[in-house]
């Protein structure tokens, strides 16, 4: 669910008690705050589907989500378990893909949402916050990317 009328300084506060309001400064914050979107899940309620169309980042506000990978065997695998204060779906900002996995709410979950098209926009804008985002995606994703490396020497 969106709630357009959210005060955008309840947004920025939101944001600011993330991984990500870490790593910026208030007034990035504030920035990044009015590009975002607020959405409310109930628990045991599908936040995505692996292979739905990837349109937007998450950030984790409250609540826990469960990640699913689909097994060859047509069932649901649990991935990982993100607690509030982080963050999902940064590939699909940049790649516009479809998601590699599902989104499961395991309990009531507030999120804010930072679409592709609304980074976008606040790469125009601002460039170098938009820089500073990407670098910090970038970041995660080499270390996701070591990390699996090494797992997968382990199994070698």
């Amino acid at each position: 669910m969106t709630d357009s009328a959210v005060p955008k300084e309840r947004v920025a506060y939101l944001l600011d008690n993330t991984e990500w309001g870490k790593e910026l400064t208030w007034e990035e914050v504030e920035i990044m705050s009015s590009y975002l979107s607020l959405h409310e899940y109930k628990e045991g309620e599908y936040i995505f589907n692996e292979g739905d169309s990837g349109e937007y980042m998450g950030f984790l506000v409250e609540g826990k989500i469960s990640i699913l990978k689909e097994t060859d065997e047509l069932m649901e695998k649990l991935v990982l378990t993100l607690p509030e204060g982080t963050h999902f779906g940064e590939m699909s900002i940049i790649d516009g893909e479809r998601r590699s996995a599902a989104a499961f709410a395991q309990t009531n979950v507030v999120l804010l949402a930072l679409s592709k098209g609304k980074f976008d926009e606040l790469i125009q804008v601002y460039p170098y916050l938009g820089i500073k985002i990407l670098r910090k995606i970038a970041k995660i994703l080499s270390r996701r990317l070591r990390q699996t490396t090494g797992k997968m020497v382990k199994m070698l």
